[in-house]
C-alpha cells in the first residue's frame, strides 16, 4: 500500500489555505482605501459634528501599502513552493536530496516576522482609528461609525463599511500569521528528517538508500526488485 509523506501533504493543505486567507486579508483593505478616496484610516483622526463624521487626518498611506502589498510576495511564494511540493509528490521526488528545505525554512521565517509586522500595523492602526471615533459620546462603539456620514475637509464620502472590512482583514491577517508558524514549523521537520536520511544513506546496487524512499514511501525503482 502506498503511504504517502505526511509532512509534505499537510504542508500542501496549508499553502492552499495560506492563498486564500493572504488575499482575503489584503482585498478589504483595498475595499476600504476605494472608500475613502485611495486614503489609509490606519491610525486616521476624526471628529464628530452633529451627524457627520470629519476625518482631520488621514493615516499614513504607506502603513495599508505594506499590509496589502506584502500579499503579492506571500501569495506568490505559496503558490510556486506549494505546486513544487505537489509536483514532487506526485512525481516522488527523493525529497533528501533534491527538494529545496532549507530555503524554505528561510522564507518562512521571513514570511512569518513580516506578516506579524503587518497584523500588528493593521491591528494598531486600527485600534487608533476606532478610538477616536468613539471619542464622541453619542458613538458606542467603533462599528456605529457606518451608519454615520463621513466626510473630508469640504468633501462628503457618505457611507461606509470600513469596520466589517478591516475586522475581516484582521482576522484573516493573524490566521495566516498561524498558518506561516506552522509552514516554518513543518519544514524544519523536513529538513530535519532529510538530515537523518542522508546521514543514514547506505549504498546497494548503484542506488543510494535515499533513492528508494522518497516523498513516496515504499516504491520500487525500475530494475529493483
Amino acid at each position: 500500500m502506498v503511504k504517502i509523506d505526511w509532512i509534505v501533504g499537510s504542508s500542501i493543505l496549508i499553502y492552499l489555505a495560506t492563498l486564500i486567507t493572504e488575499i482575503v486579508s489584503s482585498v478589504p483593505i483595498g475595499l476600504t482605501q476605494s472608500q475613502f478616496g485611495g486614503n489609509c484610516i490606519l491610525g486616521a483622526s476624526v471628529q464628530y459634528d452633529t451627524k457627520t463624521i470629519n476625518i482631520t487626518e488621514y493615516g499614513n498611506t504607506s502603513a495599508c501599502g505594506f499590509c496589502t502589498y506584502l500579499t503579492i510576495f506571500t501569495v506568490l511564494y505559496a503558490l510556486c513552493y506549494g505546486s513544487y511540493s505537489a509536483f514532487a509528490l506526485y512525481k516522488s521526488v527523493e525529497n533528501a536530496t533534491l527538494m529545496w528545505v532549507l530555503p524554505a525554512i528561510m522564507i518562512c521565517c521571513l514570511m512569518f516576522c513580516m506578516k506579524f509586522i503587518s497584523s500588528c500595523i493593521l491591528s494598531i492602526g486600527f485600534s487608533q482609528f476606532c478610538k477616536s471615533v468613539t471619542a464622541d459620546a453619542s458613538i458606542q462603539n467603533c462599528q456605529d461609525g457606518e451608519t454615520k456620514v463621513w466626510a473630508y475637509k469640504s468633501t462628503v464620502i457618505g457611507l461606509v463599511d470600513y469596520y466589517a472590512n478591516m475586522t475581516t482583514a484582521q482576522s484573516a491577517s493573524w490566521f495566516c500569521v498561524f498558518e506561516w508558524f506552522l509552514l516554518t514549523g513543518l519544514a524544519m521537520l523536513h529538513y530535519r528528517r532529510n538530515r537523518s536520511i542522508r546521514s543514514a544513506g547506505e549504498v546497494a546496487g548503484g542506488f543510494a538508500a535515499a533513492d528508494t524512499e522518497g516523498i513516496v514511501s515504499h516504491e520500487i525503482l525500475p530494475g529493483k526488485t
